[in-house]
């Protein structure tokens, strides 16, 4: 708790500063604009990003605190991030008016360190790939290898191209394979695999289709092996999806929710068994999120964790779900959006109960 404080009032030191600079600016108009420009650019010196944090402490479970970085790399969507020796790193991604990047960033997340939440560009040896976004990547922890695959470049293509980051020697490795072996797409979810030392591939989309295979990669015989639906064994397999959510846990690789081509938003949770192949629609008990895309889920102690979305077209969440994999069900753990509707439900009451006190009072006076 008392870190929370801290960083609590740490925000509320950064925010009047803000503030207080914007204040300057907005004086500095009248004056000459030389200073004006110097001002802004003091400001935009000083910028911060936030990063937010939950403490998984079940006594702090409904608790973000947030975490302040200087020099933070430029505002993107649809990049990838892992962590990696105590840095987290991201990599690519896209801002509407800066287009699609492929630059390099890691920032220290250990508080004993002297370069804690300071952002640096990481410098490679090579080069880059091209730019990209919606691509997907996962960390090789043991090698220290990261990969990641397909997205859309800047002539809103999909390349059929496995990028690997050697994060020891900072150097970049491209491979491309034929569209017979694996197509581009976009939308897809891509996890590493430790024992088979292997990456598992599902769903996507590429030239209209949305797709429901599996793409296994062998990373050591540099081989490309793809599991269909048995649709003459009348099998259970998962529909065609993108956007949705994927992650592995006890050689079983989870999927939940996405988006399919006729638009609509799916909350099924399905597994895959990665050795015996076949999949499993899990039956969940009590309650279930509403269907999503664009969403996360990750694992923590053999629970998956979920967060935000869009539900619908227009309706982005930060809903915080917590799923039990031994019991097969969700907790809702934090919706900021019941917060604020039994906020404007308080809000009506008191509405009414002074609405009532001034008719009361009117009366009294007649």
């Amino acid at each position: 708790m008392e870190e929370i404080e801290k960083s609590m009032n740490i925000s509320r030191e950064k925010l009047a500063m803000y503030e207080s600079s914007t204040r300057k600016i907005n004086i500095s108009e009248n004056n000459n604009s030389n200073l004006q420009d110097e001002n802004i650019r003091k400001f935009n010196q000083s910028r911060y990003v936030s990063l937010f944090r939950q403490d998984f402490d079940m006594m702090n479970l409904e608790k973000w605190s947030e975490l302040i970085c200087q020099k933070s790399p430029k505002r993107r969507c649809y990049h990838c991030s892992f962590v990696y020796k105590d840095y987290l790193y991201i990599f690519a991604g896209m801002d509407i008016n800066e287009g699609k990047m492929n630059d390099l960033f890691k920032v220290n997340l250990n508080k004993n360190a002297d370069d804690f939440l300071k952002w640096q560009e990481v410098t490679i040896n090579n080069s880059n790939p091209s730019e990209l976004s919606y691509l997907q990547g996962s960390l090789d922890t043991e090698s220290g290898k990261f990969y990641c695959f397909g997205g859309e470049n800047i002539y809103q293509r999909y390349p059929n191209e496995l990028n690997i980051l050697d994060l020891e020697r900072k150097t970049w490795t491209k491979k491309t394979f034929d569209e017979s072996k694996i197509p581009g797409m976009t939308g897809h979810s891509l996890q590493y695999h430790s024992e088979t030392h292997s990456l598992i591939i599902f769903g996507g989309f590429t030239k209209g289709v949305y797709l429901n295979q599996i793409y296994i990669y062998d990373i050591s015989g540099n081989t490309w092996s793809v599991v269909k639906p048995d649709e003459n064994n009348n099998k259970d397999f998962p529909c065609g999806r993108m956007l949705h959510a994927s992650i592995i846990l006890n050689d079983y690789l989870y999927i939940f929710a996405g988006k399919t081509g006729d638009g609509i938003y799916l909350n099924d949770m399905w597994r895959f068994n990665l050795f015996s192949q076949v999949w499993e629609k899990i039956k969940i008990i009590g309650e279930v999120p509403k269907g999503r895309s664009g969403h996360t889920m990750t694992c923590f102690e053999n629970n998956l964790y979920i967060f935000g979305g869009k539900v619908g077209d227009l309706q982005e969440r930060n809903e915080f779900w917590k799923f039990d994999v031994d019991k097969n069900c969700f907790i809702l753990i934090h919706d900021t959006m019941l917060e604020q509707h039994s906020d404007s439900q308080n809000d009506i009451s008191i509405n009414k109960d002074l609405s009532i006190k001034k008719v009361k009072s009117k009366i009294k006076k007649l």
